[in-house]
């Protein structure tokens, strides 16, 4: 390749990088391709003056002089690099100059800096450093002035595969060597099966570590528990303790966080080998795959502790369960309870069927603010109105329709501010309940014809929907009432059934969830997920939402306001629900208790017609495998901006998390492009603006 000058109208002398690999015309080195190799550099100075006739640069006998400099290389190119977490680890790079003459000389004046931080670090020497804990594919940049205002550069990959053992509690130090010298004995009816995570569940990116839990081994017996990715793996050796031995290891933080991160298209590999020491003999277990989906679920998820009558928040920012509202309004004999909640889906609102003095030992339709402490005895409220078990917010927070204090009672409007009722025409009188308003603001689904049981619960009833025409409108009016599903239709799989219960929707306003099978609720009876078109139409079962075809321990589902997007362009929309099947182990978690918890899965958005969108389910991390945990409802949460804590970098607006856990702006060659989440214009390529936390193209 050549260096070129311009010659044109003026004396001023400018460089223009040209990569040869970027097309034509010339592109900007950071935004290039990243397969760009060493030695398609091309540096072209461009000189003003009044001639317009380019000419080339003289050749030289002087072989080192900076105008004879042609090409940049580094040595070594597209090399590769085992790291052991705590080992250090370092691969010494060198800048190679070409000269015009084929001759090629190594120079120590280069500046040298990488595409991503996430592996490690480079000096100003080229000595790249790993940090244990990133690992996969990452650019190494190298660029030298050719003293004349002009740079040439080159770019090389660097492969970097880390792998980290950790040795937990008391297991032997020399726990590795073990194995290594065990007999391996393959025994299906021996080995360790893993029962946590389960076989290809879909997870964000910003889930907590979980805890991997398993089965089978007695005292003393050491477990090789590892998690691998291609360019990445953590091993934990566990020993069982004894009879108290929990059968669980919980993943290390910063572990997850690169698994997480790593080699984004490839499934995580769990495995569980047993050493059996009175045998010496290694059982190896069968392997299962998680995946993570490319982005990260925000907000906190508020959900009722059933047993204690009261409300809990997981925290997103931590996954530890939060007790914020310990004290809500008591009842006339002292008791306090608070249940039967919804969120507004900007997370500030909470309406909830609380004990109140004014309504004796009924449940009144509390409204809290999330805002606002809610820790002092009793919790402040912001209106509380005419009893009412379940209500429903509009999309921008401003009114309410609820049920009555019966569950066949019908639905009602109230303003949340004031807890008074506000006018509408249109809404079921009787015979109504658990009312679920479209993101959109322009459908209403509900539970119509509802029948109750002795205990006055519902066991059965059809999903309908009511159309809004104005959603601002005063006032409002629902019209158009359509039967999406009845519950006495036959629906696909099990359980049989009559009764639809619990709608909620996808955030495009196309999408139904809802519970179908004996009644509403686990303590009446079996039920199933079942997702169905806000036109009608036969409905689809959540298979692996639902634990399997025969699963039928599964309830009250609530969609998350967040998506997540693939790169393939595939949408993932995110669904809570409870359900009793078994989470892990007895030990560690809940198996053989039938013990209600909060699980989380993913619905594809694209799914075609007829078939199941769902993916396997993960327990939503945070609770007690103790409590009795229903009605988990998603508060919203915008991406974090910089300074918030961070565990990944998907949960930051600008797409970048430091070691220290913190968000931080992008480096220049990892602006935000068009249509990225951002905090400030800083974070966007040149000529973006940061609106709403996207990065785009100013008005006008």
């Amino acid at each position: 390749m050549r260096s070129l000058r311009w010659v044109g109208r003026s004396g001023v002398v400018l460089s223009l990088i040209s990569l040869a690999a970027c097309g034509d015309p010339p592109c900007n080195p950071a935004t290039c391709p990243a397969d760009v190799g060493p030695g398609d550099v091309t540096t072209i100075d461009i000189v003003n003056i009044p001639d317009s006739t380019a000419i080339d640069v003289p050749s030289s006998s002087d072989a080192g002089r900076p105008t004879d400099r042609v090409s940049l290389e580094i040595d070594p190119g597209n090399s590769s690099v085992s790291v052991r977490a705590g080992m250090p680890t370092t691969v010494n790079f060198r800048a190679i100059i070409v000269l015009r003459n084929g001759q090629r000389m190594a120079t120590d004046t280069g500046v040298w800096s990488l595409d991503s931080d996430r592996a490690g670090t480079i000096s100003g020497t080229g000595i790249f450093s790993a940090n244990g804990l990133g690992s996969g594919e990452i650019e190494v940049r190298c660029e030298v002035s050719d003293l004349r205002g002009g740079l040439i550069r080159a770019t090389t990959k660097l492969s970097v595969r880390t792998s980290q053992e950790i040795v937990v509690g008391d297991a032997p130090a020399d726990s590795a060597m073990r194995f290594a010298d065990g007999t391996r004995m393959p025994d299906p009816t021996m080995a360790s099966r893993v029962l946590y995570p389960l076989h290809q569940a879909l997870m964000p990116e910003n889930v907590a570590a979980p805890m991997v839990q398993w089965e089978l081994g007695t005292e003393n017996d050491l477990y090789r528990v590892r998690l691998a990715k291609p360019n990445y793996s953590v091993t934990a050796y566990v020993r069982h303790s004894g009879a108290m031995f929990n059968y669980a290891w919980p993943v290390d933080g910063a572990a997850w966080r690169a698994l997480a991160e790593a080699d984004p298209d490839s499934a995580v590999v769990i495995t569980i080998d047993r050493l059996d020491v009175r045998m010496n003999r290694v059982i190896p277990s069968t392997p299962i795959e998680v995946r993570f989906a490319r982005g990260s679920l925000y907000g906190s998820v508020y959900y009722w502790d059933l047993d204690a009558g009261r409300m809990l928040r997981i925290n997103a920012r931590n996954a530890m369960a939060e007790n914020f509202m310990p004290n809500p309004p008591d009842r006339s004999n002292g008791t306090r309870c608070v249940a039967c909640h919804t969120v507004s889906r900007d997370g500030r609102w909470m309406a909830a069927a609380a004990t109140s003095r004014m309504s004796m030992d009924g449940f009144s339709n509390t409204v809290f603010d999330l805002t606002a402490d809610l820790s002092p005895t009793p919790a402040p409220t912001v209106s509380t109105s005419a009893n009412a078990n379940c209500s429903t917010f509009s999309p921008d927070g401003t009114r309410v329709v609820a049920c009555g204090s019966s569950w066949s009672a019908g639905l009602s409007l109230i303003d949340p501010r004031t807890g008074m009722s506000a006018m509408a025409t249109g809404l079921p009188a009787t015979r109504a309940t658990m009312p679920e308003w479209s993101p959109d603001g322009r459908t209403l689904a509900f539970i119509d014809n509802v029948t109750l049981n002795g205990d006055r619960n519902p066991i059965g009833g059809d999903l309908r929907t009511l159309t809004i025409a104005d959603p601002a409108a005063d006032p409002l009016a629902f019209s158009g009432g359509r039967t999406v599903h009845s519950g006495a239709d036959a629906t696909p799989g099990l359980p049989m059934g009559n009764a639809d219960a619990w709608p909620t929707w996808a955030p495009n306003s196309e999408l139904l969830a809802f519970q179908h099978g004996q009644a509403a609720f686990s303590f009446d009876g079996q039920a199933a997920l079942y997702a169905v078109s806000r036109m009608g139409g036969a409905p689809v079962r959540l298979d692996r939402a639902n634990d399997g075809p025969n699963g039928t321990g599964s309830y009250r589902p609530t969609f998350s306001p967040f998506t997540t997007m693939e790169p393939s362009g595939r949408r993932l929309f995110w669904v809570a629900f409870y359900s009793t099947r078994a989470y892990g182990n007895a030990q560690a978690g809940t198996r053989g208790t039938n013990r209600r918890q909060i699980w989380v899965a993913a619905i594809n958005a694209g799914a075609e017609a007829g078939t199941d969108p769902s993916f396997v389910a993960y327990w939503l991390p945070g609770q007690n495998v103790r409590d009795h945990n229903v009605a988990g409802y998603w508060a919203a949460e915008a991406c974090r901006m910089n300074g918030s804590e961070c565990r990944t970098n998907s949960e930051c607006c600008s797409g970048r998390c430091n070691a220290s856990g913190r968000c931080e702006p992008p480096p220049a060659m990892e602006c935000r492009r068009r249509g990225q989440t951002c905090s400030m214009d800083g974070d966007c390529c040149m000529g973006l603006r940061c609106f709403g936390n996207v990065c785009e193209m100013p008005l006008g």
